[in-house]
């Protein structure tokens, strides 16, 4: 797929999908972005389940929106939880780590009824109360050596 047709094929799926803009709107929007005519939008729209498994290379899975905004929304999380630990929020950035350590056990469910991944990870991790107190100690003393300062 020629990188400009993909790169308006991701902007389609994530205005229309992840975003949940008016029809209507994304078509005219891209059309004009993209310097194509509105049929072509519709057509990319209309043959969307053709073209989606591509972004995602070697897979032909049913599904694989679901896993692609998924993943999105992981990394927004991140970037909440980094936000969080910026302002000093330890009980926002623990309750936004958490919701990462349920979308990765969802990812990786959704992966294997999929097919995209065949088997259990070998390994998970997950941070236990104690490293969340211990890890709440030393932020809290990192803040407060900042305030001292």
């Amino acid at each position: 797929m020629r990188s400009e047709l993909r790169e308006r094929r991701e902007k389609t799926w994530d205005l229309l999908v992840v975003k949940g803009l008016d029809y209507g709107d994304v078509v005219e929007r891209l059309a004009t972005q993209y310097d194509v005519t509105a049929s072509a939008i519709e057509s990319d729209i209309h043959r969307m389940d053709d073209w989606l498994p591509k972004l995602d290379a070697g897979s032909t899975s049913s599904g694989l929106s679901r896993l692609r905004e998924l993943r999105q929304n992981r990394q927004r999380y991140q970037q909440l939880a980094v936000e969080a630990r910026r302002e000093g929020d330890i009980d926002q950035e623990l309750r936004v780590r958490r919701r990462i350590d349920q979308a990765i056990d969802l990812d990786v469910s959704l992966a294997q009824s999929l097919g995209l991944t065949v088997r259990e990870p070998e390994e998970v991790t997950v941070a236990v109360d104690e490293d969340v107190d211990e890890l709440r100690r030393e932020i809290r003393s990192a803040i407060e050596y900042q305030e001292a300062s």
